[in-house]
């Protein structure tokens, strides 16, 4: 068995499955320890990252990246969260980013599915159908 942080997260979450509440932070100090103890703590954001992945997963809530130019507020990610919700049939979770060259709009990424509604993919399209570039 190759361990990896997959590894360590389904680990640590099937432990914290059959725990109770109270022992959930002796759990997580073990987890540390034995990671620490196989010169495995580099790994230690890809471990907390599969948690989250695996924990999401289990509640079938889907994961959705979101550019902006500027930040969001919370009644616009509340409000972007119940139209990607509506459009996937499933609960999402928002991760939002600032990126200021996008000039406006949004690009949102589901899986490797990836929503360019920027103006700077727009740009980048007519710049491309202008030089020719594009085939389609």
């Amino acid at each position: 068995m190759k361990i990896n942080p997959t590894y360590y997260a389904r680990a640590y979450l099937a432990a914290v499955a059959s725990a109770p509440v109270a022992k959930r932070h002796e759990i997580a100090h073990n987890l540390w320890q034995t990671v620490w103890r196989h010169g495995h703590f580099k790994w230690y954001k890809k471990i907390i990252a599969n948690v989250q992945v695996l924990i999401r997963q289990e509640k079938g809530i889907k994961l959705a990246e979101v550019l902006t130019p500027q930040a969001l507020s919370e009644t616009q990610k509340n409000t972007l969260a119940t139209e990607i919700k509506k459009a996937i049939g499933q609960p999402v979770e928002l991760v939002c980013s600032v990126k200021p060259h996008l000039l406006a709009g949004m690009i949102v990424t589901i899986d490797d599915k990836r929503y360019d509604a920027s103006l700077k993919g727009r740009l980048d399209t007519l710049y491309k159908t202008l030089a020719g570039e594009n085939n389609s």
